[in-house]
């Protein structure tokens, strides 16, 4: 299989130890939503056994977290994703992070070049989806969170 890593967009305010904390919240909300019992290969635990690797980005606010989370909903698709809400005691209820497991093929994707005359094609042959490059516009305008 492809190398996996854990991408989390995350609210603009909630910075340092707190970036991270919402992104293991948004973790376990993952592994609740894609619990143990599907059957076969899940990215997901492969993610957790094999990889591990862990990006959080500066995803703006909430409305913008709202909007990926939306996006991700109504795309349905391969990869496993889940979102965080802070309670309404802590914060007031805004999403503080989006989460998604990511294969290579997304996070190193270079646009400059594996875009070919036939569209959004790589090494290989391998045609990236609309949903794929939607990713790859996202990711690509987000910076680490610092």
């Amino acid at each position: 299989m492809e190398n996996l890593r854990a991408y989390f967009f995350n609210n603009m305010y909630l910075t340092g130890i707190h970036a991270g904390i919402q992104a293991q919240h948004c973790t376990a909300e993952m592994f609740s939503k894609y619990d143990d019992s599907m059957e076969g290969y899940h990215p997901l635990y492969e993610w957790a056994l094999e990889y591990k690797t862990t990006i959080i980005l500066n995803a703006g606010y909430n409305s913008n977290l709202q909007r990926i989370e939306s996006e991700l909903a109504d795309w349905k698709g391969p990869y496993p994703w889940a979102s965080f809400y802070e309670s309404e005691d802590a914060l007031g209820c805004p999403c503080t992070s989006v989460g998604i497991i990511l294969p290579e093929k997304i996070y190193n994707y270079n646009k400059e070049k594996d875009i070919s005359l036939h569209g959004f094609v790589m090494e290989g042959g391998v045609k990236l989806s609309d949903f794929d490059r939607w990713l790859i516009e996202e990711l690509s305008q987000c910076n680490l969170m610092t």
